[in-house]
């Protein structure tokens, strides 16, 4: 787990993210404790936390990674300098986007657009060049046993809507 986070550091040098550990992984984030990416933060009006849990099962070389999203709000600091506020609640998952027609962009701080995507493709670049496959995380299996059984629920109730309409 060291060599893992070590590399997370390394990768995350010079850019608005930083890695903490976990019980069980890694945790990417924000790097909020920067005076530098704070102030451009603030700047940008951000109100959300986007981070990502990185689980991983060394025996298997296996690894998850579960989207958090925190509500944030800045307030007066000391001096110049302001503050960031975390809200208690967050939500997991997988967040999926679909987007029909022009593309909405994320604000951007020195090129970075401190979002979902490039935390993912910058955990998938590490982890894929060391040889570790991608699982899906436990939040996500849930949703998607979850859709699954709404679309057969949903396919039982138009077979049944058909069946009395023929009869």
């Amino acid at each position: 787990m060291d060599d893992l986070y070590q590399r997370f550091l390394t990768r995350t040098r010079g850019t608005p993210y930083t890695v903490s550990p976990i019980q069980g992984g890694l945790r990417l984030h924000l790097d909020v404790a920067d005076v530098t990416w704070q102030r451009l933060f603030h700047q940008m009006r951000m109100s959300r936390e986007y981070s990502i849990n990185l689980r991983v099962d060394p025996a298997r070389r296996t690894y998850s990674r579960e989207q958090v999203v925190r509500s944030m709000r800045w307030v007066d600091g000391v001096g110049m300098t302001p503050r960031v506020q975390f809200s208690d609640g967050a939500g997991q998952g997988t967040r999926k986007e679909i987007h029909l027609g022009r593309r909405r962009r994320t604000p951007s701080a020195h090129g970075y657009h401190v979002d979902f995507r490039e935390l993912a493709e910058l955990v998938d670049e590490v982890m894929l060049a060391d040889g570790w496959t991608r699982t899906m995380d436990r939040s996500s299996r849930i949703g998607l046993i979850a859709a699954g059984i709404g679309v057969g629920a949903a396919l039982l109730g138009v077979a049944a809507a058909l069946i009395a309409v023929l009869a």
